[in-house]
């Protein structure tokens, strides 16, 4: 009975099994249908299963796009974008705003190349610890008109500074006319001009700068070529009354606050080379400007009695006292470390770069960001509303610098001022007073090189 009850239940196990061969045959058709369905349901996160259902998520993926950026791009949350792939680093999250930066373009042109604010460029770059590029020097458009280049070979007697500074104003005025000619232009045309200035939020001093060199040019027009511009002439008072009330937003002397006495021999202990850091002693002890550094030559450089001869404004040429601390570093510069660069046998300046050519002032401008941002002192000050970006260390803020600590120094030293503001006016090779006041920030403190000074005016009357 027992051995019944045992076979009885084994067929019975039998006719089961039979029963679902049968089921699993006649629905094999179905099965191998489903069957990549089913394992994509068990392989959900694979990248074969990726590639399969979401070509353009794996084609932003492999362009090095993060999750962020491949969510905004679908329009899902960036949850969505979980799978069993490597994360995207963060520099490759934007690849072609990294080869913008890598080719040296500055925040706003970065922006306006991606269409975003300027801030976004900003925050992107700090998140990765990455110093600013300098924005590249504006191009001059090509000036087509005869007039204009009869006006500047009218002021090649003012110097090359000021004919490049017309050059520059008057050729953006012409490209703005688009084609009309200068000897028709109205009073309407100029006004337009200089709203479209105001329009980019331009600086104020900016403004007037080109209402100043149109009038000039104007003038040239009536006085050399008897052209009419009376009814421009009438104009021309109402123009300024109206420059006068513009509000740029930006405030004045933004971006000239001097450097503290530490932050200085920071920026001068930074650079590697020899070359950066007696070019940037030479700024912070002299206060020449970046353009009068590169043209300085060597003939010019007197060790001896401790001056330079610089070539300013207006091609005029003035002697400048340098410190004493930098009769080392000239020394060492001029009998070896120049030597050593290729050619610089066959240049007259003082400073080559190591192709032995002459400096440029773009150049000079580089080396002092660069020094700048690795003494930790650079920061951006302002952005303004156009984009354009204002740096706290630049080589003219140097020489706010350097005038600031001339005159405290001396106005601190003793009741009676050692060194009257007409002579730090002299240094600088300024020809107005008011200009020199700009340049001295009396609410500022320092003691530095009162000493040497007092004793080269008091050889030197």
């Amino acid at each position: 009975m027992e051995d019944q009850g045992v076979k009885h239940v084994a067929s019975e196990s039998e006719i089961v099994q039979t029963a679902l061969d049968g089921l699993l045959k006649e629905s094999e058709g179905e099965t191998t249908k489903d069957e990549s369905n089913e394992k994509g349901s068990i392989q959900a996160g694979s990248p074969e299963t990726f590639l399969g259902s979401f070509a353009r998520r794996q084609e932003l993926y492999e362009q090095g796009l993060s999750d962020s950026a491949i969510a905004r791009e679908e329009g899902v949350s960036r949850s969505a974008m979980r799978r069993n792939l490597p994360r995207n680093s963060h520099l490759k999250s934007f690849p072609r705003r990294q080869e913008l930066y890598e080719q040296g373009l500055s925040d706003y042109a970065i922006a306006q190349a991606e269409s975003v604010a300027n801030h976004v460029i900003w925050m992107w770059r700090k998140r990765r610890n990455l110093p600013p590029n300098l924005p590249s020097p504006q191009k001059h458009i090509a000036v087509k008109s005869y007039f204009i280049k009869e006006y500047l070979r009218y002021l090649e007697d003012e110097g090359s500074s000021v004919v490049n500074n017309h050059k520059c104003c008057l050729a953006m005025f012409e490209n703005f006319l688009k084609g009309k000619p200068l000897e028709k232009v109205a009073p309407r045309d100029v006004w337009d001009f200089l709203n479209n200035l105001m329009v980019k939020r331009r600086a104020k001093g900016t403004i007037s700068h080109y209402f100043s060199t149109i009038k000039s040019f104007y003038e040239y027009l009536d006085l050399c070529h008897d052209i009419d511009v009376s009814e421009l002439r009438r104009k021309l008072p109402e123009l300024r009354r109206q420059i006068k009330k513009y509000r740029s937003g930006v405030r004045k002397g933004v971006g000239r606050e001097p450097l503290t006495r530490d932050e200085v021999r920071r920026l001068i202990n930074a650079p590697d080379s020899l070359r950066d850091t007696l070019l940037l002693s030479m700024l912070c002890y002299t206060g020449i400007r970046a353009g009068e550094a590169a043209g300085l030559k060597i003939e010019k450089v007197d060790t001896k009695r401790r001056e330079i001869e610089v070539v300013g404004k207006g091609d005029k040429p003035r002697r400048v006292p340098y410190h004493l601390d930098l009769d080392r570093l000239i020394d060492r510069w001029l009998n070896k470390v120049r030597r050593s660069y290729v050619n610089s046998g066959n240049s007259d300046y003082f400073f080559v770069s190591k192709s032995g050519a002459k400096l440029t002032v773009p150049q000079i401008r580089k080396i002092v960001n660069k020094a700048a941002e690795k003494a930790s002192i650079q920061k951006v000050v302002l952005v303004k509303l156009d984009g354009a970006v204002i740096y706290k260390v630049k080589p003219h803020v140097l020489r706010h610098t350097f005038a600031t600590h001339l005159d405290e120094d001396f106005a601190n030293a003793s009741e009676d001022r050692i060194i009257p503001r007409e002579d730090i006016q002299q240094i600088l090779g300024h020809e107005q007073m008011s200009t020199t006041r700009e340049y001295i920030h009396s609410d500022v403190r320092f003691k530095s090189y009162c000493k040497h000074f007092k004793a080269y005016f008091g050889r030197n009357p």
